[in-house]
């Protein structure tokens, strides 16, 4: 493999990340920053969602935040730190 090629192979690979990073700042944007701020709960969610927005839920209660994603008929959560 020759220098040029090796080279327009390491900028396809920049340029795909790019557009991975640019996809996760819109899903970002749209689970935090939408035109309705989001409530932040102090409870476990336990409704079936209606649409897909109500499918994340931020939540605090103490020291203790998660992300709550409701995935397969189920709430499923990922702690932040």
């Amino acid at each position: 493999m020759t220098i040029e090629e090796r080279l327009a192979e390491l900028e396809k690979k920049l340029e795909e990340k790019d557009g991975i990073s640019k996809r996760l700042d819109d899903i970002e944007k749209r689970l935090f920053f939408d035109e309705k701020s989001r409530d932040v709960y102090t409870a476990t969610p336990t409704y079936i969602p209606t649409n897909s927005k109500d499918e994340v839920v931020l939540y605090k209660n103490g020291t203790t935040y998660r992300v709550y994603f409701y995935v397969s008929d189920a709430w499923k959560y990922v702690n932040l730190t």
